[in-house]
C-alpha cells in the first residue's frame, strides 16, 4: 500500500498511530513498575518528601542541584504512589512525549509522517541503552520542550493566529528548565525561531512582534510564579541560583577531571542503541530540506543545536542526557520516511530496531535494574536494623540507598560530586563524625580515599575510632556508631541480585 493510499485511508489517522504507539510504550514499561529507584530518582524523591522550610538550602536541610519543579513532580507521584507512582509518571511522560512528537511531525510533513513518528518516538522513548525505561529528569523535561516547540511552530505556520500559541511556548519552554536546567533547547527554538520570522517575513513584522511579546509574556509567568514559590519557601535567590546554576559552573573543575573527552566519547554506544544518532543524522538532512512557513526551520535547527550543546556541556557524560535528543531524533526520521519512503523507512527500521532490542532483551531477563536492586536491598537492611530517632549517611554516594533506609541523615550532601566540588564538604562530614550528631548508620560505598577526598587517612581514622563493622550487605560494609542499639539482624533477608544477604 502506498502513501497516497495510507493518506486516504483509516490507516493514515495520526490518532490512530498514536493510541498503538502508546500501548507499546505500556507494554515496555511494564517490566519495570517494580524497578528500584536509581540514585538520581531516589535521591531526588529522598529531598521531596523531607522538603521542609527550615534549613540552609533552597529544600530544606538537604542540598541538591536540581530545579522545583522536578522535585515537585517526583514528591508528588510518590506521595501518591511510593516507588510504583514514580515509575508510572514515567510512564505518563513517555505516552505525552509520543503524542507531542507525533502532532509535531504531522504538522511539518502531513499525516503520512504520523506512524513513523508515533513508532520511533515510542522506542526511543523507552529505550533502556539511555535509561529512559526509568523515570530520570530528562524524560519528564521532554514534555514541556517538545509541547513548546509544536506550540511554536503551530504558531509561525498559522499567520495572524493567536497570541496564545507564542505565550504557550514560552511558557512551556521555561517550564521545562525548571525540570531540568539543561533543557534550554525548547527557549533556544523559541528565540532563534521568531528573531529568523522577523528578518525573512519583511511584511508580517508588526506580528511577529506581538509573537514575540507573547512567547516573553509566557516566560515572564513562569518566572514569575518561581520567584512566588522561593519567596513562600523561604529561599533566597542566591539560594535558587546556586542550586539551578551556581553549584554546576563550580563543579566543571571537578567534571572536566579525568579524561572527559573518553567520557563524551562513551555516548557512542547507547546512542546508536537507542537510535539518537541514527534520528540526529536523520534530522539534520531533513531540517536542511524541509519547506516550511519562515522561522520554521531555523527554530527546528535552533532545537538540535541546542539539544547537543545541553548534552556536550553537561560534563557527567551519562546516557539518560540523550534523552534531550529524542524527540528531533524522532521528528527527524518520520520527515525522512514522508519524503523518501524507501530510503527513510529503512534507515527508520536500524533505528527503531536499535532501540527495541536492548529494551526488550533486559526486560525479558530483568536485568535492567539489578545494579539498583542493591541500594534497595542495602536500604531496607538498615531500616530494619534501625531503632527510632537513628539517622543514616552514605560514604560518599548511592542516593538511593539512603532513600531505601527511611533514616533522615545529618548531613546535607549526597552525591560524589558535591563532595568532590565543594571545598568545605569532606571537611564537614569530618568535623559531623567527630561530633555527637554523627550518622548512627553510615553505609560505606566508597572507601574513604575514593575521590582523593582523603589523602592524609583522617576520614578512615574517624570511621575507625567511631565505628564498628556490623554486616556487609550486597558486598558493601554496614557500619554502626559504637555505643548505639541495632534491632537483630532479619531472619528473612531479601537477596542480592547474583548473591544473599548474610
Amino acid at each position: 500500500m502506498g502513501l497516497r493510499a495510507v493518506r486516504s485511508t483509516r490507516l493514515g489517522d495520526p490518532w490512530l498511530w498514536i493510541g498503538i504507539a502508546i500501548a507499546c510504550a505500556v507494554a515496555l514499561r511494564l517490566p519495570y513498575l517494580d524497578a528500584a529507584l536509581t540514585r538520581d530518582e531516589g535521591g531526588d524523591t529522598l529531598i521531596a518528601l523531607a522538603f521542609s522550610h527550615a534549613g540552609p538550602f533552597v529544600y530544606g536541610p538537604y542540598f541538591l542541584d536540581r530545579p522545583p519543579l522536578l522535585l515537585g513532580l517526583y514528591g508528588l507521584a510518590a506521595t501518591v504512589g511510593g516507588d510504583v507512582g514514580i515509575r508510572w509518571l514515567g510512564v505518563l511522560a513517555a505516552a505525552s512525549g509520543v503524542v507531542l512528537i507525533t502532532l509535531l511531525a504531522v504538522r511539518l510533513a502531513g499525516r503520512a509522517a504520523a506512524p513513523f513518528a508515533a513508532l520511533a518516538g515510542c522506542a526511543m522513548l523507552s529505550s533502556q541503552a539511555i535509561g529512559a525505561e526509568q523515570t530520570p529528569a530528562e524524560l519528564l523535561a521532554v514534555v514541556p520542550s517538545c509541547g513548546s516547540v509544536l506550540l511554536l511552530v503551530t504558531g509561525l505556520q498559522r499567520r495572524g493566529g493567536p497570541r496564545w500559541w507564542f505565550a504557550g511556548a514560552g511558557a512551556a519552554a521555561a517550564a521545562a528548565i525548571l525540570v531540568k536546567q539543561s533543557f534550554g533547547d525548547a527557549l533556544a527554538a523559541g528565540l532563534a525561531g521568531l528573531v529568523a520570522a522577523a528578518v525573512v517575513g519583511a511584511p508580517r513584522r508588526r506580528q511577529v512582534t506581538a509573537a514575540a511579546l507573547a512567547y516573553g509574556g509566557g516566560v515572564a509567568a513562569v518566572l514569575a510564579g518561581l520567584a512566588v514559590w522561593a519567596w513562600a519557601a523561604g529561599a533566597t535567590l542566591h539560594e535558587l541560583w546556586f542550586a539551578m546554576a551556581g553549584f554546576r559552573l563550580d563543579a566543571f573543575g571537578a567534571l572536566s577531571q579525568g579524561r572527559p573527552v573518553h567520557r563524551l566519547l562513551g555516548l557512542g554506544q547507547p546512542a546508536f542503541y537507542s537510535g539518537v544518532a541514527i534520528g540526529v543524522a536523520a534530522a539534520i538532512v531533513a531540517i536542511t530540506r524541509l519547506r516550511a512557513a519562515p522561522g520554521v526551520r531555523v527554530a527546528l535547527a535552533a532545537w538540535l543545536a541546542a539539544g547537543v550543546a545541553g548534552v556536550t556541556l553537561s560534563g557527567s557524560y551519562y546516557p539518560p542526557y540523550l534523552i534531550e535528543l529524542v524527540p528531533v531524533s524522532a521528528i527527524g526520521i518520520a520527515l525522512g520516511c514522508a519524503r523518501r519512503p524507501a530510503i527513510g523507512i529503512a534507515v527508520g527500521l536500524v533505528a527503531v530496531g536499535a532501540a527495541l532490542l536492548p529494551t526488550a532483551r533486559a526486560a525479558v531477563h530483568d536485568s535492567a535494574d539489578s545494579y539498583e536492586a542493591r541500594a534497595e536491598v542495602i536500604g531496607h537492611y538498615v531500616r530494619g536494623r534501625a531503632e527510632p530517632g537513628q539517622t543514616a549517611y552514605v560514604l560518599y554516594a548511592r542516593a538511593n540507598a539512603l532513600y531505601y533506609t527511611g533514616l533522615p541523615s545529618p548531613y546535607p550532601y549526597h552525591w560524589a560530586l558535591m563532595m568532590r566540588a565543594i571545598p568545605a564538604a569532606p571537611g564537614r562530614l569530618r568535623a559531623l563524625i567527630a561530633s555527637d550528631r554523627r550518622p548512627t548508620w553510615i553505609i560505606r560505598q566508597n572507601r574513604p580515599g575514593d575521590y582523593g577526598l582523603d589523602a592524609r587517612g583522617r576520614s578512615k581514622a574517624l570511621l575507625r575510632r567511631y565505628y564498628r563493622p556490623v554486616a556487609r550487605v550486597c558486598g558493601t560494609p554496614i557500619l554502626l556508631a559504637r555505643g548505639s542499639g541495632a534491632r537483630p539482624a532479619p531472619r528473612s533477608a531479601r537477596h542480592c541480585p547474583g548473591g544473599s544477604v548474610p
